[in-house]
Parts: structure tokens; C-alpha cells; sequence
């Protein structure tokens, strides 16, 4: 009974020193970690930068993660991006032993230790630091530390609008180390491209290309700079702007088809003129207002407009001529350029010498019916031969219009041409 009592004994015992020991073993553990957190930061200086011997160079890796593009607005030259950077260094200020700690990273605030401070140096408004109160840093046993900031960039950027609105631009997002020299500081990127982050949202009016990540030093700062290209989506702007345009541009060369003697010619060709004027003014909203470079669907809208002007007053002409009293006889030039655009020969014909040309003169009842389909409102046979004495200012208007149509067709082809082809 006494050796059961002994043995129950012992075994109790080896227990509790079991336990009792586990149960030290982490406590202790428990506060070794504190114990070594407050010995990394019993002395440490975080506005000192790392170095046991301060002429070394503190290497900082960078990457860059994109999130969005948040705003790209050419009219006033502001590029938004949203992007995570992360950024890693060594600091052998902040070195443990793992096996004491059981953990090989610790946590830190920004306020805590080092961190690069780094400033956005084309900002779009004011210069301003990247978060550097908000996100804590990763410090792992051997000294490396990671950062990993999130943040809004608003840059300034140039932008080339000269091919608007199927145009390709190229914006900087650049970062330096304040208050450190290339030689203190030296920024490394560690990878060229940019990576997009599967939560990427794409943008409703801008195609993302590529992205690039590169160093240099310029001033004797360290700069990081963050290439980001980008391609207009264009096809709102075809439907909207260019296709309307178009059409507009065409409908022009029919004011010369309306029979002058319909007064509707006159309103239908001051009707397209005030129709671009009313469109060219809804479309200077959204085209940037700048002329370095201007665009190019500026010079276009010019010329369409100029063009459509020009046929207008053509219109008018025409109409005053096809009216004017038959008792003003047509001067013997216009008769013989009329005759020589629409012979086609060069014979200069005089009323004495009318047979030596191959134009047939008309007859009497030709003559008359062509009087009463005037009478009618029916206009008489364009192609019909009239003599040297016969030709009269309705010949000449007809023969102003057919030449009118032509050339403006032509005109508004050939701009539409070059301003979708080139």
C-alpha cells in the first residue's frame, strides 16, 4: 500500500513538473518576443538611415503593383493612378534570434524604424509624401524589412492629343527619397515591368498597354520612375463625333441637286451650315482645348465647315443667276466658257459663224417644249444643245450647279480621305 502511495506520488509529481514546464516554457517565450522587441528599439533612431558605416549606400528594392487608372483628364493635364508599391532593405539594427522568439517577423510601425522617405516629384497640385503613417512594416529576423504602401497618385501629365481621338499617351508617375542624395539612398528596381494585380478595374475610356518600372539618378537624387501607357478607347467617339461629321460633310453636295427652281435649295443648304455650327460647338466640349499640338480633327472640322460655307454661298449665287430677268443678255465671255465646258472643244464661236461648229442648233419645237416644261416647273433636258444666241442665265446657274456638285464632291472626298487615312 505504502509503495502504490509512493508510486501515485511520483508519477503526480513528474506531471506537474511537466506542465509546470510547458507552461514556463511559454510564458517565457511569450515574453522573450516582448523582451526583444523592446531591445531592437531601446536604442534605435529612426531618423537615422541604416548604416553601420555611413559612407555605405542604403539599397532600397522597389516593385509596383497596379490597381486602377482613376482619372485621366487631357483637358487639364491630371493623370490619377492607384498603385501598391513595395519596397525592401536591409537594416542590421533590427536582427534577432529566431529560436529564442519563436517567430521570425515582427511587425513595426513606420514611426518605429527607418523607413525611405519617399516624395511624389510630379505631383499634379502639391508635392506630398507616400503614406508613411498608415502602413505598418514586416521585419524579419535577419534585418531585411518590407513596405508595402497603397496609395492615390495625382501627377501632372503632358499629353499629345494631335491624333484625338485615336491617340496613345504616355504618363510618369515618379518617386525620389526626400532629403537623401542618390549616394545615401539609391532606389533599385528590381523587377522593369509593372504587374497588375488581379483585382485590376479597367477604365471606360482608356485602354492600359503596358507599364514600366526604372531608376535613375538625376540632381544627385535617386528617382523611381513609373512609365504607364495608355491607348483612348475610340469607338464612342467614331459613333458620336467622326460618323455624324462625316455625314454632315456629304449632305452638303446635294444643295447643288435641288432644281434651282425649288426654293427649298436655299434652306437646305443654310440648314446643314447651321447644323455643323450647332455640332461643332457641342464637340469643342469634349476635344481638349490646346494647340500644342492642336488636333488634328480640329483642322477637320475647319475644313468642313469652310467647305459647307463655300457651298452655301455657291447656292445663293446660283439661285440669282437662275432668276435673273432674261433681258440682261449674258456677256459673250461667259457664253463662250459655257460652251467650252460644254462642248468640251476649244472653237470660239461667233453668231456669223455658227455652222463651223459641231453643236446642232435646236429647233423651234424643241424650243417650245422646253418653254413649257419651264412654264410647268419642269425643268428642261440638262444635256440639251443650245445655240451661241439661245444661252441664257438659267444655262449658266444649270451649268454653275452640275460644276459645284462635282467639286464639291471631290472636295469633302478627298478631306475625309486624309483625315481617316492619315
Amino acid at each position: 500500500m505504502d509503495i502504490s502511495k509512493i508510486t501515485l506520488s511520483c508519477i503526480f509529481a513528474v506531471l506537474y513538473f511537466i506542465f509546470s514546464a510547458a507552461h514556463g516554457t511559454s510564458v517565457d517565450r511569450g515574453d522573450d518576443v516582448v523582451q526583444v522587441y523592446r531591445n531592437l528599439l531601446e536604442n534605435y533612431i529612426p531618423n537615422i538611415r541604416p548604416c553601420h558605416n555611413c559612407s555605405e549606400t542604403v539599397n532600397v528594392d522597389i516593385k509596383c503593383h497596379i490597381l486602377a487608372l482613376n482619372k485621366v483628364d487631357e483637358i487639364l493635364g491630371e493623370f490619377v493612378l492607384v498603385a501598391a508599391l513595395t519596397l525592401e532593405w536591409s537594416d542590421k539594427r533590427v536582427v534577432w534570434d529566431p529560436k529564442l522568439t519563436g517567430t521570425n517577423s515582427l511587425m513595426f510601425s513606420s514611426k518605429e524604424v527607418w523607413v525611405p522617405p519617399l516624395l511624389l516629384s510630379n505631383p499634379f497640385k502639391e508635392f506630398s509624401s507616400v503614406n508613411k503613417e498608415e502602413m505598418p512594416i514586416r521585419a524579419f529576423y535577419n534585418g531585411t524589412l518590407i513596405w508595402q504602401p497603397f496609395g492615390v497618385f495625382n501627377t501632372k501629365c503632358k499629353y499629345n492629343i494631335y491624333n484625338y481621338p485615336l491617340d496613345v499617351q504616355t504618363c510618369y508617375v515618379m518617386f525620389h527619397p526626400s532629403a537623401y542624395l542618390a549616394k545615401e539612398v539609391n532606389m533599385t528596381a528590381v523587377d522593369r515591368h509593372a504587374k497588375l494585380v488581379p483585382e485590376f478595374e479597367e477604365n471606360g475610356e482608356w485602354k492600359l498597354l503596358d507599364a514600366f518600372i526604372s531608376t535613375d539618378n538625376l540632381l544627385n537624387l535617386s528617382v523611381t520612375t513609373i512609365t504607364i501607357n495608355i491607348e483612348r478607347r475610340p469607338t464612342f467617339f467614331i459613333v458620336n463625333i467622326i460618323c455624324p461629321l462625316i455625314l454632315i460633310s456629304i449632305l452638303n453636295c446635294f444643295g447643288f441637286v435641288i432644281p434651282a427652281a425649288n426654293g427649298e435649295r436655299i434652306s437646305y443648304s443654310v440648314s446643314i451650315l447651321m447644323s455643323l455650327t450647332v455640332f461643332m460647338s457641342v464637340v469643342n466640349i469634349s476635344i481638349p482645348q490646346t494647340s500644342a499640338p492642336m488636333p488634328i480633327i480640329c483642322y477637320y472640322l475647319i475644313c468642313v465647315f469652310v467647305g459647307s460655307f463655300l457651298v452655301t454661298l455657291s447656292v445663293l449665287f446660283n439661285t440669282r443667276l437662275y432668276y435673273t430677268d432674261s433681258s440682261n443678255r449674258v456677256p459673250p465671255a461667259l457664253k463662250y466658257i459655257f460652251r467650252l465646258i460644254r462642248c468640251g472643244k476649244v472653237n470660239i464661236c461667233t453668231e456669223s459663224s455658227e455652222q463651223s461648229c459641231d453643236i446642232p442648233r435646236v429647233s423651234q419645237t424643241d424650243s417650245n417644249n422646253a418653254s413649257e416644261s419651264v412654264g410647268n416647273g419642269i425643268e428642261p433636258h440638262a444635256d440639251a444643245f443650245k445655240s451661241h444666241a439661245d444661252i441664257d442665265w438659267r444655262d449658266v446657274a444649270l451649268l454653275l450647279d452640275n460644276t459645284g456638285l462635282i467639286i464639291s464632291c471631290v472636295y469633302f472626298l478627298v478631306i475625309n480621305i486624309v483625315f481617316v487615312f492619315v
